[in-house]
């Protein structure tokens, strides 16, 4: 197998990725969780292009997907061409996109962040390994009404 590697070290992916836990951190006042109207996206604008919204209102318990409504260019390009369907599901070709939507659902069940590493298998048999941090976001009702996620990989092709 031969690596095309898109992301940076290993150390540098874990640090953007604290960057954007520590973030959220902040955004937590008196014990609340941030709302996603809370978010300045210009303090995330050096994480961004790696960065994917979901919201959690919508999660299609049939079918386990959330709406994505926002995917990074790196994850874009990352995922090619027709990257979202029309109902905002990334076009992945594995059950492991599903690993994305448990951390999704992980996140709305404990109110807390996710952390964590894998892979998905792209179109043509690419493979992106990845390590990925999600923060639950409110509705300023308290509810989870997204998840604010931000993936590092590497691209692998055969």
């Amino acid at each position: 197998m031969s690596m095309n590697e898109i992301a940076p070290t290993p150390t540098y992916n874990r640090r953007k990725n604290a960057i954007l836990l520590e973030y959220w951190e902040s955004l937590c006042k008196d014990g609340k969780l941030p709302r996603e109207s809370d978010i300045d996206f210009d303090v995330l604008k050096d994480l961004w292009e790696n960065c994917f919204l979901i919201q959690m209102r919508d999660f299609n318990q049939e079918t386990q997907h959330g709406n994505f409504t926002y995917l990074g260019k790196k994850l874009s390009d990352a995922y090619g061409e027709g990257a979202l369907s029309s109902d905002g599901v990334p076009n992945l070709v594995t059950t492991d996109i599903n690993s994305i939507h448990e951390a999704c659902q992980e996140v709305q069940r404990t109110r807390q962040p996710v952390t964590n590493e894998g892979t998905v298998t792209l179109h043509d048999d690419v493979v992106l390994a990845f390590r990925q941090c999600l923060v639950p976001l409110t509705d300023g009702k308290d509810e989870i009404f997204s998840v604010l996620g931000r993936m590092e990989f590497h691209k692998y092709a055969d």
